[in-house]
């Protein structure tokens, strides 16, 4: 951030015709390839199925339930707070909706990538698996209550 504040340093290597600008490119490359590197070192960690992880049912079980039936209530709470207080803008109906939809979203792929570089790639494998398949029946309980609060 203390690079792109500072104008000269900003031209020097932000900008398309800066002499490091080389520098800039060769991370937006990087960055392009990063997610698909993600996808293919936690589909390595599934080859033998979601299954296959040290984790019990019932362990799975409870974070599927944490993360798809506990965590959205509370951010419909959070955000209706934020609502009552006068933190949102008024009358924006949509960012109130994507508020809300961010906390009944399945965890993330970059997550298991985390996991992975720590050791438990298997087990972040098979939740994300899981909670991914059940999302689909959560989403669509959640969007609809959403839709029908906010609408």
């Amino acid at each position: 951030m203390a690079l792109g504040v500072i104008p000269f340093f900003k031209k020097l290597i932000f900008t398309s015709d800066g002499p490091l600008f080389f520098f800039t490119d060769s991370c937006i490359i990087l960055g392009y390839a990063m997610i698909p590197c993600i996808l293919l070192a936690l589909g390595g960690n599934l080859v033998d199925g979601p299954g296959s992880s040290k984790l019990g049912l019932r362990t799975t079980a409870a974070i599927i339930f944490g993360r798809l039936l506990l965590v959205p209530p509370v951010g419909l709470g959070i955000v209706t707070l934020a609502d009552k207080l006068g933190f949102l803008p008024a009358g924006d109906k949509m960012f109130r909706f994507v508020l809300l939809l961010q906390h009944s979203m399945p965890t993330s792929v970059l997550s298991g990538a985390v996991a992975n570089l720590r050791g438990c790639g298997r087990e972040a494998a098979a939740i994300l698996f899981w909670v991914h398949i059940f999302a689909i029946l959560s989403m669509a309980g959640w969007v609809t209550l959403y839709l029908n609060l906010l609408f």
